[in-house]
């Protein structure tokens, strides 16, 4: 079963690491020609590539190249240095060479496209198998699966990574997880236009469903992949699904056909010497299925050409022992005890350094992982200080931050009162300040009414007695009467005067009469055309001090548009809604600057009565007229 792993990640690098091979020769010529730019970057790469299995001239060539792309900040050169170092000490099996050079290639990758970053934890994917750290391959091969998912999925590098982690599963033992992933291999090994590896696909699901006893299945994906091999005529997939099938028929009891498959392993292995191992391992298989065939004879002949073979493969010492324990088998079933137990002496001792191999290979991943464990903890626990240091900042900084923005809404919530409480007491000076001068207005009218106004009429009536008594010549008639006249004037002036300081109507009829009185004088005066409009003012009910503030507000707007505003029209609109009173002063002059008249005593007294009254008012003016609105609660 080691085999098929090994078989497979060989495949895999083979399909991520080869660019294309050119031949040596005309490389160099190339290369001679070559400017010190990339293209001569990737010849001196492909040269050295030609030469992995000359590590002198590989690593000198290689190095050149590496030290060009350093010169010219070409980094896909030098990922490409990282992979092929990787991939010559693979070659030498020197797996911590492979790890190093395999890390530094992801590292650089990091500057370049995701595709380049996809492949480089390929690359580590596969070095770490070679160390033997089925974990550390995972992991590669999911950030590697990661990234690829971020990009134009591509059917090829897809089907690649699923079947590496189908192979990753199988040697963690996880044949569920091993055969998703290999369903997933096989969906885009379809989707390639040469459906690249989908022999293997089959392969990995085939194995995957013996191991998960479902033998059916098992043989349904081998036959399939039998199918490709012989038609992509690949004789190593050919051998490795044969040997396979004669595994599950052995699984199945088919005896029989175990021998027929064994049989053809055997055929087209002797055919190909070149894959030596197959070469060896055939003679074996077969005796094996004679031997479980009850063909004892010619099992033990061809277990005895295997273990002639055995040897004549250095780096295979599994297939020594495998050997040993078919011939203690075999002698077993002929009864030869003794030569049996020779055999397994030798098998056990070969076991033996094996499973000290492993244990010591568990040891090492166990004691890597602890330290991998022990680090992760340090620095859990170094976050976790780091994280209540950063925390006790935080409500530090968060308390500080608490603090001064209370201090400043205190500050302002205090502020806002003392403004609150320095408008209520200017409102309270303004009410005391208009009070006081409507009631001055009130005295000032009824002195001048009652009293001037009384003495100039007693004046008039004693000038008419006069004028009735004294016989006067025409002259003195004459100028005698335009004095009665003036007194008229005088008295009628009067009247007006204590009229405006305190109207009798508004006492007497209140804010609309009022108004309306005072646009028809307006009228009268010829000044110009007021339109007065009251909407809903039975809904208004306010005492005296109210009214006349409203009223001096008008008075004071409509004053300014005959002064200053030079208009035809006027209207003067009062409407009580929803609780407001809402006045409206709009005149069709010549408009004015609103932000200059800010200050002048008219707009000025205008704003204080409105303050006064806790209402609010807007001013629009321009060249067709000025419109003035107020509104007041009421």
């Amino acid at each position: 079963m080691k085999q098929f792993f090994k078989l497979l990640l060989i495949i895999i690098w083979c399909s991520i690491s080869v660019y294309g091979q050119k031949d040596r020769k005309v490389l160099l010529q190339e290369l001679a020609k070559a400017k010190q730019d990339t293209t001569k970057v990737y010849l001196l790469l492909d040269v050295a590539e030609t030469y992995i299995d000359d590590p002198k001239n590989f690593k000198q060539y290689l190095q050149k190249s590496f030290s060009l792309s350093k010169k010219l900040n070409h980094p896909n050169g030098e990922g490409r240095y990282y992979q092929l170092m990787a991939k010559f000490y693979s070659y030498q099996n020197e797996p911590d060479s492979c790890v190093y050079f395999a890390k530094k290639g992801v590292e650089n990758a990091r500057k370049l496209k995701f595709d380049k970053q996809a492949q480089s934890y390929s690359n580590l994917a596969f070095a770490y198998t070679m160390k033997g750290y089925p974990d550390s391959t995972r992991f590669a091969l999911l950030n590697a699966l990661h990234i690829e998912e971020k990009l134009k999925p591509d059917a090829y590098r897809l089907a690649i990574l699923y079947v590496n982690l189908s192979a990753n599963s199988y040697a963690i033992h996880d044949y569920k997880k091993m055969i998703a992933y290999s369903r997933k291999s096989l969906y885009y090994a379809n989707k390639h236009p040469k459906k690249r590896f989908l022999a293997e696909a089959h392969i990995n699901l085939g194995l995957g469903f013996t191991n998960d006893k479902a033998l059916d299945s098992a043989d349904y994906h081998y036959s399939r992949a039998l199918e490709l091999a012989y038609k992509n005529q690949n004789v190593i997939q050919q051998l490795y699904v044969l040997e396979n099938i004669t595994d599950l028929w052995n699984i199945k009891r088919n005896y029989p056909k175990m021998l027929e498959t064994a049989t053809i392993f055997h055929k087209i292995s002797k055919a190909n010497p070149e894959f030596v191992s197959e070469w060896i391992k055939s003679d074996r298989l077969l005796a094996r299925a004679y031997l479980f065939n009850n063909q004892v004879d010619k099992a033990k002949s061809y277990a005895e050409i295997a273990l002639g073979n055995s040897t004549k493969e250095k780096d295979n010492p599994e297939n020594v022992m495998q050997v040993h324990y078919l011939m203690y088998e075999i002698e077993t079933r002929l009864g030869n005890y003794s030569k049996a137990e020779d055999y397994y002496t030798v098998y056990d001792s070969i076991d033996n350094v094996f499973r000290g191999e492993e244990t010591q290979q568990n040891i090492n991943i166990l004691n890597t992982k602890f330290k991998v464990e022990k680090k992760n903890a340090e620095l859990k626990l170094q976050k976790a200080a780091l994280q209540r240091k950063e925390m006790i900042i935080f409500f530090l900084s968060f308390g500080i931050v608490a603090l001064v923005v209370l201090g400043w809404f205190v500050y302002k919530n205090r502020e806002k009162k003392q403004k609150i409480a320095s408008q209520i007491q200017q409102i309270v000076a303004s009410k005391s300040i208009i009070k006081t001068q409507e009631d001055e207005r009130t005295r000032i009218a009824k002195d001048l009414h009652d009293g001037l106004g009384g003495l100039l009429s007693g004046v008039k009536q004693s000038l008419n007695s006069m004028k009735n008594s004294f016989i006067m010549e025409a002259n003195e008639a004459q100028s005698f009467e335009k004095t009665i006249d003036i007194l008229d004037q005088g008295i009628r002036d009067l009247r007006n005067i204590a009229h405006n300081m305190i109207p009798e109507n508004l006492i007497k009829f209140g804010l609309e009469t009022a108004t309306r009185d005072y646009c028809s004088y307006i009228n009268n005066s010829n000044a110009l055309e007021v339109a007065f409009s009251p909407i809903n003012m039975a809904d208004y009910h306010k005492d005296f001090t109210h009214s006349v503030t409203v009223y001096r507000i008008i008075q004071e707007l409509v004053h300014n548009a005959v002064k200053h505003a030079e208009a035809k029209n006027l209207i003067v609109q009062l409407a009580a809604q929803s609780n407001t009173l809402q006045i409206t002063i709009e005149d069709d002059g010549k408009g004015f600057d609103t932000n200059n008249a800010t200050n002048g005593i008219g707009i000025s007294n205008v704003r204080n009565r409105v303050s006064v009254l806790e209402g609010t008012m807007q001013i629009t003016s321009n060249h067709l007229g000025t419109t003035v609105n107020i509104e007041l609660p009421i």
